[in-house]
C-alpha cells in the first residue's frame, strides 16, 4: 500500500488514481456502516425492542416464540456471517428482521428512523451533496428503504435539485385494527447480496448512459460490485474497511469521515 497520510491509504499509484477520478459519471454509496454508523435494520429493531416484545408477550406463547426464535437466529447469522465473510446468509438475516418486526406500528417505525441523526457520519450529508454536483449518486443498500430514503431527504433540503436516487429494499406496511402496521418486505428483497448490488448498478448506470463507476463500500457485500467498477476502469473506495477487505480497494479511508474522503478527492481534481 502507498500511504498518503495516516488517513487515507491508496492500492495505485496516483497518477492512475488521477486519471480514474477523471472518468467517473455515476458513483455508487453503500449506507450501512458507511454512511451511518451500524446497519439501519438492527438500530430499527433495538430502538422499538420495548413495542416487539410487548406484543410478542401478548401472543404467548406462539408470538413470543417466533419472535425469540427470527431475532436470535438473525442476530447470530449476522454474525456468523462477519466472521466467514460471506454474503451467503443475507437472504435469511433479512427474513429474520421482517419476522421479528411484523405487527409494529407504522407510526413508530417512522418516528424511530427520524431519530437517525446521532448514527450519520462525519460529513455524510455534505458528502452526499458534494458528489450529486459531480455525478449522479446511487444511494446502494441491502437495508430498508425507509433508512435510505430518510437519507435522501435530508440531502434534498440542502439543495432539492442533487441528483440522488434511493436503490435499497422497500418494505409493506398493513391495516389490523385501524392502525397500519409493518407486513415485511414489499415482494422479493431487490438487494439480498452483492451480485444484487452489482445488477442494480449497472442498471443505473445504463439507464444514465454512465460508462465509469466510482463505488464507496467496506465489507463482503461489495465485493461484487467492486470487481464490476474495476473491470469498467472506474474507482473503489473503501470506507474505513476491515484490514482483510482493503486489498480490494483503490482508495482506503483510515477512519470513518467523509470529510476526509471528500477534502482528499477534491484536492486530487483541483491538481489534476
Amino acid at each position: 500500500m502507498r500511504g498518503v497520510s495516516s488517513r487515507i491509504v491508496l492500492n495505485i499509484p496516483i497518477e492512475e488514481l488521477k486519471a480514474r477520478i477523471a472518468r467517473v459519471d455515476i458513483i455508487g454509496l453503500d449506507v450501512d456502516n458507511c454512511l451511518i454508523d451500524g446497519h439501519g435494520q438492527i438500530h430499527v429493531a433495538v430502538k422499538l425492542l420495548p413495542g416487539i416484545m410487548l406484543k410478542a408477550f401478548r401472543g404467548f406463547p406462539r408470538d413470543l416464540f417466533l419472535t425469540l426464535l427470527a431475532g436470535g437466529s438473525g442476530l447470530m447469522l449476522f454474525k456468523l456471517k462477519k466472521i466467514l465473510g460471506t454474503d451467503r446468509f443475507n437472504r435469511l438475516i433479512m427474513k429474520c428482521f421482517a419476522v421479528t418486526l411484523t405487527g409494529v406500528e407504522k407510526e413508530s417505525f417512522t418516528r424511530v428512523v427520524e431519530t437517525f441523526d446521532e448514527y450519520l457520519r462525519p460529513g455524510a450529508e455534505n458528502a452526499i451533496l458534494g458528489m450529486s454536483r459531480w455525478a449522479p449518486v446511487v444511494l446502494l443498500s441491502l437495508g430498508i428503504e425507509p433508512v435510505a430514503r430518510w437519507l435522501e431527504c435530508r440531502v434534498r433540503k440542502l439543495d432539492e435539485k442533487c441528483r440522488v436516487r434511493v436503490c435499497a429494499n422497500r418494505v409493506r406496511f398493513r391495516w389490523e385494527k385501524e392502525k397500519e402496521v409493518f407486513a415485511g418486505y414489499d415482494g422479493v428483497p431487490l438487494l439480498a447480496d452483492g451480485n444484487d448490488k452489482k445488477a442494480v448498478m449497472a442498471r443505473e448506470a445504463i439507464i444514465r448512459g454512465a460508462n465509469v463507476p466510482m463505488i464507496v463500500g467496506h465489507d463482503e457485500n461489495d465485493s461484487e460490485v467492486v470487481k464490476w467498477a474495476n473491470g469498467l476502469g472506474g474507482l473503489t473506495v473503501g470506507f474505513a474497511p476491515e484490514s482483510r477487505y482493503r486489498s480490494m480497494f483503490h482508495i482506503n479511508v483510515q477512519k470513518p469521515s467523509w470529510d476526509t474522503l471528500l477534502e482528499f478527492v477534491n484536492e486530487i481534481m483541483e491538481g489534476r
